[in-house]
């Protein structure tokens, strides 16, 4: 995963291009150029030498796996010589680590170069040499692919490359004629994300560049792998010129700090990290995991003890060592002797001997099989044109006329090619460091299309003794609460479980509780959140002894109403009933009767007309029992206030008071 920074100078010459390519001229960069003769050309852009900020190109070598890729390109194009019936060469071009280098070296792939007849040799000289090409390969680096893509299109060339991985190079509208031999940095975070799932890794850190919008991307496909236990509490924006050593330092603090960190970064930043966790002396106390530039840094330099790397799977190129340890110093490689002296300390004299010695225990870079596959698409492009177009004649003349003559659809054909050889390299590769790069073990190949993985070693878990019951937060810091419990953050990420009363039930995001409405309540046997549920009505057994005795008592109750009204009916004249108002007791006995006829109907199973008519019934008996009472003493009052007078009392009428006790408890 590398950066892509804006570049206006590329821009500038983009420009310049689209308008009049014809009549550019590019000056000399001070680079040197490998060349292989042959009647078609393919093209090679390939970073060799370091950045120098003063110069188009420098002149320290970017390292000895560089030489590994050119040989290899060296190597594929002679396997295809052996099948194609046209020779094919090639163009190597140093990009030099610049985005802008890589721009200009693109130029020379376009006819704008060549001086107007009208130079003389030494004018001319100023002047660098273009190369009519078929296709390039390259660069391999995003930052350079991406304005070498560009300008490469204006002339419809194709460009395959090998390592470029920036997912902006997925868009067609602005890159039509741009291939890649290796999956993009989205699908790599799918396989990290995959083996963070895979292994319980739910609580992360992730480093980033400040370019780079890699955290969008990998939340996004959190949420679509199923990583909702999941949390990454920090995420640290790093730059090249950054203190790594204090960047480790923090990673360290805090008591429910995340123990996995995830780098998505490029390799000199990734370098550097694992320079800083080596001198902080640091390398078991956290569990870091990086894609493809974490991975070839832990080639390269080796990576902290127990590292992990997730990198597209690799295919050994099984005839190339041999070839290699072939070479010696008559080798047209312009690079080469300079390399063997600085990687093995050979000196000029002794050279053969010296490399000889030792090539023979030297472990070649993994990613080379991206390199052979790259070359092999043009060649494959290639023969399935001559067997569609060129079939009349297997000259190496007639081919070439025929290829020249169907230039144009050329590019479709390494579209196709392109396709089918990525098709057959869709896993990933895990690998673990043990602190040295002679150390990383391949031990897990991921398949993020079926979401399965392959095991070939165990994960090393004894580097994190200390800590290893910490790089599963569940066992710390994200339990998983039961059923009715919610979550207590105690910081980001990290949470304790505390129960809900009786009548809540979990909210939706798990952090409180909410109360279940009037009439309902939690459902105990749905998993996940729970739900309210309405509370199932419950009435008593007409059946039961205590249902019985009640009924029983009040059947006795209202038999002596009954028995009571009768004997008043009989007594009605009688000078104690008539005293007492004989109207407003047989009222007074009708509410009794109202009472006790109102406990079977609260007894009997529940409905809207039974419960309507129970309050009711409840309601009317209570208010005229207490209603009377109230009446009563008002009448026998007013009696004794005016008996002395001798004055008529007025609305004392036993017809009244019945209509006036009735329209009382109406009202009320």
């Amino acid at each position: 995963m590398v950066t892509h920074p804006s570049v206006p100078a590329v821009v500038f010459l983009h420009l310049v291009v689209a308008v009049s390519w014809a009549n550019f001229a590019i000056h000399p960069l001070g680079d040197k150029v490998y060349i292989q003769e042959g009647d078609l050309f393919i093209g090679v852009l390939l970073t060799v030498t370091y950045y120098d900020p003063n110069r188009p190109c420098g002149d320290r070598l970017y390292g000895f796996y560089k030489i590994e890729v050119i040989e290899t390109i060296v190597y594929a194009v002679r396997e295809l010589n052996k099948r194609l019936p046209v020779k094919l060469g090639f163009v190597i071009l140093d990009t030099c680590d610049k985005a802008t280098t890589a721009a200009l070296q693109s130029l020379r792939f376009l006819p704008l170069s060549d001086p107007p007849p009208s130079e003389t040799p030494s004018q001319s000289s100023s002047f660098l040499e273009s190369f009519t090409v078929i296709g390039v390969v390259g660069t391999d680096q995003s930052f350079s692919t991406i304005p070498a893509a560009r300008i490469l299109n204006v002339a419809n060339i194709p460009m395959v490359s090998f390592w470029a991985t920036d997912i902006s190079l997925n868009d067609k509208s602005l890159y039509p004629n741009f291939h890649r031999v290796i999956w993009s940095d989205e699908e790599l975070m799918e396989a990290i994300v995959q083996f963070l799932l895979s292994n319980h890794f739910y609580y992360f850190t992730i480093i980033f560049e400040d370019s780079l919008p890699a955290t969008a991307i990998f939340e996004r496909i959190l949420a679509q792998k199923g990583g909702a236990e999941t949390c990454h509490p920090t995420e640290l924006q790093v730059r090249e010129s950054d203190d790594f050593e204090g960047i480790v330092y923090q990673l360290l603090r805090g008591e429910y700090r995340s123990r996995v960190v995830v780098v998505l970064a490029h390799v000199t930043i990734s370098v550097k990290l694992i320079h800083a966790i080596i001198q902080t002396q640091t390398e078991s106390q956290l569990l870091w995991i990086g894609g493809d530039a974490w991975t070839q840094a832990m080639f390269n330099i080796g990576g902290p003890k127990g590292s992990i790397g997730v990198n597209f799977q690799w295919i050994n190129v099984t005839a190339f060592p041999e070839y290699f340890r072939d070479l010696n110093s008559s080798n047209e490689n312009p690079w080469f002797i300079a390399a063997v002296q600085e990687h093995f300390k050979c000196s000029l004299k002794g050279f053969d001997e010296c490399f000889k010695e030792n090539i023979q225990e030297h472990l070649f870079d993994s990613g080379l099989s991206l390199v052979f596959k790259a070359v092999n698409v043009y060649g494959e492009a290639l023969m399935q044109m001559f067997n569609d177009h060129c079939k009349n004649d297997n000259s190496s003349v007639y081919k070439l006329a025929c290829f020249n003559s169907n230039a144009e659809i050329f590019p479709s054909y390494v579209e196709a090619s392109n396709n089918e050889i990525k098709e057959e390299g869709w896993r990933f590769s895990v690998f673990q460091s043990s602190g040295s790069k002679s150390s990383v073990v391949h031990i897990q190949e991921l398949d993020i299309v079926s979401n399965d993985s392959r095991s070939y070693h165990p994960i090393n878990m004894t580097f994190f003794a200390s800590m290893e019951e910490f790089l599963d937060p569940r066992n710390f810091c994200m339990p998983k609460c039961p059923f009715g419990e919610y979550r207590f953050y105690l910081s980001k990420c990290c949470w304790s479980c505390r129960k809900c009363q009786e009548n809540e039930i979990v909210g939706a995001k798990r952090t409180d509780c909410k109360q279940c409405p009037l009439l309902q309540w939690p459902n105990q046997y749905k998993e996940g959140e729970g739900e309210c549920d309405d509370i199932p009505p419950h009435h008593l057994d007409i059946r039961s002894l205590p249902i019985l005795f009640l009924h029983v008592l009040c059947l006795l109750g209202f038999i002596a109403v009954v028995t009571t009204l009768a004997w008043y009916s009989r007594h009605r004249k009688h000078e104690a009933l008539k005293a007492s108002s004989i109207e407003l007791s047989c009222v007074q006995l009708m509410a009794f009767a109202c009472g006790y006829l109102t406990v079977p109907i609260m007894l009997s199973p529940p409905t809207t007309f039974t419960c309507t008519l129970g309050l009711l019934m409840l309601n009317i008996s209570f208010s005229l029992v207490y209603v009377i009472v109230l009446f009563k003493a008002v009448r026998v009052y007013r009696i004794f206030k005016h008996s002395k007078k001798n004055i008529k009392i007025s609305y004392t009428s036993p017809l009244f008071q019945v209509a006036a006790c009735f329209a009382y408890v109406v009202i009320e």
